[in-house]
């Protein structure tokens, strides 16, 4: 007979390779089969019109999530501060499946919105059977140079930045819960997403940034269980999502930023999130990061050794620092 300690061993032994082939098969299956409809929950079964309200939409992520959303034959809800970009993005959402229910537009600055203003513009679309929202605006809006030290900001930069990644969240959030929350006759739920980003572990040169995604990542978590905690809520998911570098308009080498040349593009991106959405919430998980690549990054952020965790993210953020510095300096 086998001695105990041999026994346990082996059994600690089989119980690690478990847990990583489950691991390795969930990475698998979530970031390599995809639906062919998505967000079914999400829907409504008898074919009236389903809306999805996305913030920062009018270009990058935001429209790239919109314009997936419209292929999947949602209605979808531009919001954004600058009219003809809204406008162009809301013409070529409809060039794109004329079959979907026509865009709307929200005109309204993220940044310097009122509680009144949000509150109307919820207001405006109270005729739409709206089931997602994407919180999706976010920056670092401050002036340049974009990556410095907290200790350069006036004080109307810390409340920039509050503003538009948090403050207005926060707020539109708790206005559309009413119209979320009431009970669907013809789906199941209704769905939040919230954007954050790998940088809430907390960037240098990018404190303020970081720390208002950390924010929306600690929001989304508390909503998703506080809904869930009410049957009269339950019915409504939340969900963060995790981005790491995506190339976009705003985010490129044309623009002095350091991107990786296998980050995944704004409007890939977009899909991804709106394809992983509901296999996610599935599974039971409160966030998600849908590209795989920025997965195995995060994940490999979480177990290396916290000194040669943070010389890594140091470093990584000087070379973009740097970077943007040299773009500033040749365009004087």
């Amino acid at each position: 007979m086998a001695h105990p300690l041999v026994l346990a061993l082996a059994a600690i032994g089989a119980a690690v390779t478990l847990h990583f082939a489950r691991a390795a098969l969930n990475f698998l299956t979530f970031h390599f089969i995809k639906p062919t409809r998505a967000l079914k929950a999400y829907r409504n079964a008898n074919n009236t019109p389903t809306y999805a309200l996305v913030t920062g939409s009018s270009g990058g992520i935001g429209l790239g999530i919109a314009q997936e959303l419209t292929r999947q034959g949602f209605g979808v809800i531009l919001l954004g501060h600058l009219p003809d970009e809204i406008a162009s993005a809301a013409h070529s959402l409809t060039a794109l499946n004329p079959a979907a229910p026509p865009p709307r537009t929200i005109i309204l600055n993220a940044e310097t919105a009122s509680a009144e203003s949000i509150a109307a513009a919820v207001a405006s679309i109270a005729d739409l059977d709206v089931s997602i929202l994407v919180n999706n605006v976010g920056s670092n809006p401050v002036g340049e140079p974009n990556f410095r030290p907290l200790a350069t900001y006036t004080l109307a930069d810390v409340d920039a930045v509050i503003n538009l990644n948090a403050r207005f969240m926060a707020r539109l959030t708790n206005q559309m819960l009413p119209t979320l929350s009431r009970r669907p006759t013809h789906r199941a739920r209704s769905l939040i997403i919230n954007l954050a980003s790998l940088g809430m572990v907390g960037l240098p040169w990018l404190t303020m940034y970081g720390a208002t995604k950390a924010f929306d990542f600690a929001l989304s978590a508390g909503l998703a269980r506080e809904l869930a905690a009410y049957p009269e809520t339950a019915h409504v998911d939340c969900l963060a999502v995790v981005p790491g570098d995506v190339r976009s308009q705003g985010n490129s080498a044309e623009n002095g930023m350091e991107i990786p040349a296998n980050a995944p593009r704004w409007d890939e991106y977009g899909r991804e999130i709106v394809l992983k959405a509901e296999g996610a919430v599935a599974r039971g998980w409160l966030d998600m990061t849908p590209h795989w690549r920025h997965d195995l990054e995060r994940a490999l952020l979480t177990r290396l050794p916290l000194s040669v965790a943070n010389k890594g993210m140091t470093g990584m953020i000087r070379v973009k620092k740097e970077g943007l510095e040299a773009f500033y300096a040749k365009r004087r």
